[in-house]
């Protein structure tokens, strides 16, 4: 029998994935709206999403590292003075292989220090043509790829592609 721990762990990875409230319904016949549609139907397993399953890569440490003395060096140039970053200022996360670039504002109608993110540029890394996704947020807040160069070959030449902003797409 194994031990609770891995039990523990095991059910977790089932709850995470909706694996476990399926075995309910089923074991119980309880009725549950699927997302597949309909009251009651028999359910087709969910999906998990595709990090999960493809294991997305992450970047390395020497690309974070990269990444980040260029973005560094970006927000250098790009970032409001002092007196102004706490009405706005540019920040940037990366998450799994995306670099996001945004501005931080106080909320128009939030409470007493809330803020907003206005997304400005995205850039998705390409592991299997090394090539970095270029992207820009519409009106509809969705990204879009940045049709006059969809791709680039390194992360500084996204930054100076944004910085330079000729069709102004990226800050308006």
């Amino acid at each position: 029998m194994p031990n609770d721990t891995a039990l523990r762990d095991k059910l977790a990875r089932l709850v995470d994935l909706g694996y476990l409230t399926m075995f309910v319904a089923l074991r119980f016949r309880c009725r549950v709206a699927w997302p597949s549609g309909g009251v009651g139907r028999r359910p087709t397993l969910p999906r998990p999403a595709p990090s999960a399953t493809l294991g997305a890569m992450r970047l390395q440490a020497h690309e974070l590292a990269t990444i980040e003395r260029a973005v560094n060096a970006f927000m250098q140039r790009r970032r409001p003075p002092l007196e102004i970053r706490a009405e706005l200022d540019i920040e940037h996360r990366i998450e799994g292989q995306s670099l996001e670039i945004f501005e931080r504002r106080p909320a128009w109608r939030g409470a007493p220090g809330e803020t907003i993110e206005l997304r400005v540029a995205k850039a998705t890394y390409v592991r299997s043509r090394d090539r970095w996704r270029v992207y820009w947020q519409r009106a509809d807040l969705h990204w879009h790829r940045y049709d006059p160069t969809p791709e680039v070959r390194t992360v500084e030449e996204f930054l100076d592609l944004v910085d330079e902003d000729r069709y102004c797409c990226f800050f308006g």
